[in-house]
């Protein structure tokens, strides 16, 4: 079960800003752990030195408070919420300054930032995937119980434990396009509580100041120093998409292609290999073995990898539809690290050289979701799935009819595709198989050998057991693919060949362009 640490303003209103001065729309996690800090020091389970005076940090609270630096929150609640304006607020007020100005002693006027108020619809929680520790709890049971605000003094708060609550975003370390949007908040790391001890015993050292040191200053204006940025790290906080359907691409990158010649249906798959070369050239030393596609001795491989593959105009893709793109399709539960490099090397890569001639990739990149790829059919509208250009057999099948043949092929391709993702395990026998999949929604509408004096095109590895034979052929997936998700099945789904493209019909009247598959 989660564990959580939540905020509850008894007013609705957060009010807080940056140590820039600008307004915070919601507390960053690492102003939430200064107040804990704070709370340990001066709080009632704190422990004071023979003066009375001095703070000090309880051991358990101390533990408490590296095990936060250590293991940051993953996940948020966060309610509606309605920000301020952006403007800045100042209050002019006297308050006690004097400043010789030609030979007198004036009471001025100050100016002071003001924080303007997040008005919330209900709390803010900060959220562990794992129950704390039970000592850990304890101890931020009592921090929690001892913060009275949070962001300004006037920003009254309840903070407290709290379980199992639904996150509404998450935060990640990606700051990239895979992540679009979301909001920059800073969160602890180890060395966070040495820094907020350090900076507070510079504050307030033990010695007096000397009567001179102390006396007032009439050239200069009260104020407190900025608190120290060490041991903070940035986050972003994406919201998380409800309704997200596990599909075998969750993510889907579309470069447009600016410059060079329209790619053939034979040449898909080399172009897909010269840009995924590229993409691995330009990645260098260490590239992921979910792009390369090998795979350490004994490592388990996952049904799908990095997938590349040429989009031509005119499919019904969102917004995507006057260009031909280059497509990078992004299996799930890809780490972040492997994100990151894919993102940068997105970004770099500019340019193609094929044999097929130079392409010129555009400096805008899009990203989509996997499951929300293609456009919704319309109502009353049945979808099915052509296979462009080609798809190539991963298993040699057998059968009575040409028709069985291909039904058993192209049963094993989908098998392999969604093994993850199904809840049944898949049969090693290909009939057996076969029919689970049929039960589950899958049918073949029809399905032929590709004839060409080239089938090698269509295949980016071949081998002395499995000859080329690119098939074509329309399929069904009624209850296994959603149907707006991308999907491509065969031995070259990954380099360029067996992209599922959508079919519609009222009845029997196809109403896709066929001249674009």
């Amino acid at each position: 079960m989660s564990s959580a640490i939540t905020a509850t303003w008894p007013m609705g209103v957060y009010l807080g800003h940056r140590r820039d001065g600008s307004t915070e729309d919601l507390p960053s996690f690492g102003r939430v752990f200064s107040a804990l800090t704070h709370a340990a020091a001066t709080g009632v389970t704190s422990r004071t030195e023979s003066d009375g005076k001095s703070e000090e940090i309880p051991e358990d609270a101390r533990k408490a408070l590296e095990w936060l630096e250590r293991n940051p929150p993953t996940k948020m609640l966060i309610p509606v919420f309605a920000a301020g304006r952006r403007s800045a607020s100042i209050a002019y007020r006297k308050e006690g300054v004097f400043r010789l100005e030609g030979g007198n002693k004036n009471y001025k006027v100050t100016e002071r930032l003001v924080g303007e108020g997040t008005a919330l619809a209900g709390p803010v929680s900060w959220i562990w995937d794992e129950p704390f520790p039970q000592d850990i709890a304890r101890s931020l049971d009592s921090m929690c119980a001892d913060v009275g605000c949070l962001g300004e003094a006037s920003s009254v708060v309840k903070l407290e434990l709290d379980e199992g609550l639904d996150a509404t975003h998450h935060l990640t370390k990606s700051r990239n396009f895979f992540h679009p949007g979301g909001i920059e908040v800073e969160v602890p790391s180890q060395g966070r509580l040495a820094s907020l001890v350090r900076q507070n015993a510079e504050a307030r050292p033990k010695k007096k100041p000397t009567e001179a040191a102390d006396r007032h200053n009439t050239s200069a204006m009260p104020g407190s120093p900025k608190p120290s940025s060490t041991g903070l790290v940035t986050r972003r906080v994406v919201r998380i998409e409800e309704g997200r359907t596990p599909v075998p691409w969750d993510g889907a990158v579309a470069i447009p292609i600016v410059r060079g010649r329209k790619i053939r249906s034979d040449q898909r798959v080399g172009f897909a290999l010269a840009v995924h070369r590229a993409l691995i050239s330009v990645i260098g030393t260490g590239a992921p073995s979910s792009v390369t596609g090998k795979y350490d001795d004994g490592v388990k491989m996952p049904a799908n990898r990095v997938a590349v593959h040429y989009l031509p105009a005119g499919l019904p893709v969102s917004g995507l539809e006057d260009e031909d793109h280059l497509l990078i399709l992004l299996p799930m539960g890809l780490p972040p690290s492997e994100l990151d490099s894919l993102s940068t090397a997105l970004q770099r890569l500019r340019t193609i050289n094929s044999k097929f001639g130079r392409f010129e990739l555009a400096d805008d990149i899009n990203y989509l979701a996997g499951d929300r790829f293609w456009a919704e059919p319309a109502d009353g509208v049945e979808r099915s799935w052509e296979i462009s250009p080609a798809a190539i057999p991963e298993r040699w099948a057998e059968g009575r009819t040409r028709r069985d043949v291909y039904r058993d092929t192209i049963a094993w391709s989908v098998g392999n595709v969604f093994k993850d993702l199904l809840d049944v395990e898949l049969p090693r026998a290909v009939r057996k198989r076969r029919a689970m999949l049929e039960q589950l929604g899958l049918s073949v509408e029809w399905a032929d050998p590709l004839v060409t004096r080239h089938p090698t095109r269509y295949v980016h590895r071949t081998n002395r057991v499995m000859p080329a034979m690119p098939y074509t052929g329309q399929i069904r997936l009624d209850g296994i693919l959603p149907t707006s998700a991308i999907a491509a099945i065969g031995q070259s789904r990954h380099l360029g060949g067996g992209l599922l493209i959508p079919v519609d019909r009222y009845g029997t009247k196809e109403v896709a362009d066929a001249d674009n598959r």
